[in-house]
């Protein structure tokens, strides 16, 4: 890192979103932290998805005016949901990158239904 390059000082880098990856980002972050030749510190904040959307876009333009969870000014965010195309003709140095998969697994409690009764099928909307 050129910043930190023939000194003792460290390059933080914020990062804040969705709470899936959290404990995996906190935990790599950690462990790249600590190794003898990083001067690197990460650090990263479960808020939400659309949180940590907006933080990275610009705070000030475009988080709700009564959100003022820190951080507000990051360097990466993770989200569930897709940029749109309107955001990345807004904010062309914005790029998206896969770097966590997981599943959702509905869960659902039908006490009418019986073991007699047909299965219960779910269907794509």
């Amino acid at each position: 890192v050129i910043c930190c390059a023939g000194s003792d000082a460290r390059l933080v880098i914020q990062g804040a979103g969705a709470s899936v990856p959290a404990r995996l980002y906190r935990n790599a972050a950690q462990l790249y932290s600590a190794l003898p030749t990083s001067k690197v510190d990460i650090a990263y904040v479960s808020m939400g998805s659309g949180r940590g959307i907006c933080r990275i876009k610009g705070w000030n333009a475009t988080c709700s005016p009564d959100d003022f969870e820190e951080p507000r000014v990051l360097d990466f965010s993770a989200s569930d949901s897709l940029l749109l195309q309107a955001d990345y003709l807004a904010y062309p140095d914005l790029q998206m990158y896969p770097t966590v998969a997981s599943a959702v697994v509905p869960v659902y409690n039908l006490p009418t239904v019986t073991p007699s009764d047909p299965p219960l099928v779910l269907t794509p909307a």
